[in-house]
């Protein structure tokens, strides 16, 4: 299963409560989404909340052609442990 992390100043704030999103196929389901992420960072996972996003349509190019993004699905996992990839490198003090 393809598991993207996603980095929004939203997403980094919910980090201090141990939640961590994700982007996971539209097709995913929650137990399956949870053993992935499981065996793929050795932790427990305590809840999943998960968000259908709807895609969008945009405007592109010289002639204006309508161009439609496809939807996909957002997975905000809850977890007994810190996961490394969302964490930040500490700032240096002067």
């Amino acid at each position: 299963m393809q598991i993207k992390p996603i980095y929004t100043e939203k997403s980094l704030k919910n980090t201090a409560l141990k939640r961590y999103t994700f982007a996971v196929p539209i097709m995913a389901r929650k137990d399956e989404i949870k053993k992935d992420i499981a065996k793929r960072f050795t932790l427990k996972v305590l809840k999943i909340s998960t968000i259908v996003v709807h895609g969008k349509s945009k405007r592109v190019g010289k002639k204006r052609i309508e161009k439609h993004y496809p939807s996909w699905k957002k997975a905000i996992v809850t977890t007994d442990k810190e996961i490394a990839l969302f964490t930040a490198p500490a700032e240096e003090k002067k």
